[in-house]
């Protein structure tokens, strides 16, 4: 699990109010073409806070998007802090449906968008690149196996990094990634399901090798840094293909592409 913290978030909206304060010209007056320029100097997640922060100063400013000063920027960092912190719940740092309302009523447009961002920014600050993630995975599959879905066979694990570049996770999408036919039955995804049930049973599973703590290690450091986890099973079950069948353990990467891990799964 990510844990995010409030300093951790209130170093996001700092960094961003300070690209604010910094694009503005020689009139001190932050302007929509030098918001522009700006923007198209960042990228990321903080380019993403960036834009919203300055939407969101627009927004509570009476005197509008040519006459952005740093003095409005300060005051809308210290409303942010002051309104929207609060509605964090804690634990989680979530925004409750209640919650959410409370931080629209701030800026309808743009208080909750910025909300989230600033969530989102400070999250991404602490997840591995998809490169490191790989590496630390290669690094924890010696010895391990996979055993789940009716295997009848303990087979051993082999990190893969799947260059490509997705938002979302489908059936559709993490086959084309993969290189599938879904008409050849020996390329057809048989299996497709979420991960989270499969790596306690993982775990438990490795417990008897004296090997549950290195299980637990790569399990929290896919699920720290990964999204969308999911295992995929490859080959129809079906004796025409075979006994043997590819699967998958992934999840999106940061940076879009697929990292996890890949074993075999036997069915006679």
């Amino acid at each position: 699990m990510t844990f995010t913290t409030f300093q951790m978030m209130d170093a996001a909206l700092v960094e961003a109010s300070k690209h604010l304060m910094r694009a503005a010209g020689q009139d001190e007056k932050l302007s929509p073409r030098e918001i522009r320029q700006k923007l198209n100097a960042l990228s990321g997640e903080m380019r993403d806070l960036v834009e919203v922060l300055y939407a969101f100063v627009v927004e509570i400013d009476a005197q509008g998007a040519n006459h952005i000063t740093e003095k409005d920027i300060e005051a809308a960092v210290a409303r942010v802090k002051k309104e929207i912190f609060p509605n964090y719940a804690v634990s989680e740092l979530v925004l409750g449906e209640t919650e959410q309302n409370t931080v629209k009523a701030i800026a309808p447009k743009n208080a909750l968008r910025l909300a989230l961002q600033l969530y989102q920014t400070a999250r991404s600050s602490q997840i591995l690149p998809a490169v490191q993630v790989f590496e630390q995975i290669h690094g924890l599959t010696k010895d391990l196996f996979f055993d789940y879905l009716g295997s009848e066979g303990s087979m051993p694990l082999e990190a893969v990094h799947i260059p490509v570049n997705l938002v979302q996770l489908t059936q559709e999408s993490v086959a084309q990634a993969l290189g599938l036919d879904q008409d050849k039955p020996a390329e057809f995804i048989e299996r497709y399901r979420e991960a989270d049930s499969f790596f306690p049973v993982f775990v438990r599973q490795h417990a008897d090798f004296g090997l549950d703590q290195q299980a637990q290690a790569l399990s929290n450091l896919m699920s720290h840094n990964l999204r969308q986890l999911i295992i995929v099973v490859q080959g129809k079950d079906d004796y025409s293909v075979g006994a043997e069948h590819p699967v998958y353990v992934i999840g999106l990467a940061n940076d879009g592409s697929l990292v996890g891990f890949k074993s075999t799964v036997i069915w006679t």
